[in-house]
């Protein structure tokens, strides 16, 4: 993957044609990242981009993505949005099994395969307009996809949401847990891009600033080894205007990691 980067991408797209996702891993720390990222993503397996920071983890790696290839049920999932009038989707992201950006093409929303036990969270990030008091119908979610065990014909399902308005703010009812644990963990990854962005641009102190606020915030929900590589780091940063390559592999796998657990997922 040195000096032949485009290549790679095509031959990424060239695989999803035929339907063959792609996993890639990164030994060790002298890799690029980002390729192995849109590799994936290009392939239809957005989160079969795996840091390997020992050779001891190499078979367990191998294993983990082997087993869930097994377990496979539903190919080529996606979903569409139809939106009520004047709300717009600012942002979407899968928060399980992975947390990932996710980009739209051409109004659908790829999902690629679902595997037994793993589920597939999507959060979507509306922005919405002030409605009158009532029930209003926010969107429709249509999701298809092939499953083979029932037959070649796509299988498709949908779902309706909707939301009170009320103008007493006391009646609102209260967030779900699992949105609050998927919402605090999503803020610490998008704090991780902004690092990424901002190192990038050459705006050296606010990454700092951003690395600090979240070892703070990782610390406050157990992740504690994380949360030292991203002081580590921002000292790194504020004296040399640079992360180290393993450092900046750590917290970019790292908070990606920072899923949402199926335990915590309620499903209907």
């Amino acid at each position: 993957t040195y000096g032949d980067e485009d290549g790679c991408l095509e031959m990424a797209k060239r695989a999803a044609e035929e339907k063959i996702s792609l996993t890639l891993m990164g030994i060790g720390s002298d890799w690029n990242d980002r390729l192995l990222d849109d590799m994936a993503r290009l392939s239809g397996a957005p989160d079969a981009s795996v840091y390997i920071d020992s050779t001891s983890k190499i078979a367990e790696a191998f294993h983990e993505r082997i087993h869930g290839l097994g377990n496979i049920f539903a190919h080529d999932v996606v979903i569409s949005v139809n939106l009520a009038d004047r709300i717009v989707i600012k942002e979407t992201f899968r928060v399980s099994p992975q947390i990932n950006r996710l980009y739209f093409s051409n109004g659908r929303l790829p999902l690629g395969s679902l595997e037994k036990e793993r589920p597939q969270v999507v959060m979507l990030e509306l922005t919405v307009p002030s409605l009158s008091p009532g029930t209003h119908r926010l969107l429709q979610i249509n999701v298809e996809g092939s499953v083979p065990a029932i037959g070649d014909s796509p299988t498709r399902t949908q779902h309706t949401v909707t939301m009170p308005f009320d103008l007493k703010l006391g009646r609102r009812s209260p967030v779900p847990p699992d949105i609050v644990s998927a919402m605090g963990k999503l803020a610490i990854f998008k704090m991780q891009e902004r690092v990424m962005e901002d190192i990038e641009q050459g705006d050296i102190e606010p990454a700092v600033s951003r690395l600090k606020t979240m070892a703070t915030r990782l610390l406050d929900i157990g992740e504690v080894d994380l949360a030292r590589a991203a002081l580590l780091e921002a000292g790194r940063l504020a004296q040399t205007g640079s992360l180290s390559a393993t450092g900046r592999k750590k917290i970019r796998y790292g908070t990606r990691e920072l899923t949402i657990v199926p335990k915590e997922v309620q499903h209907d």
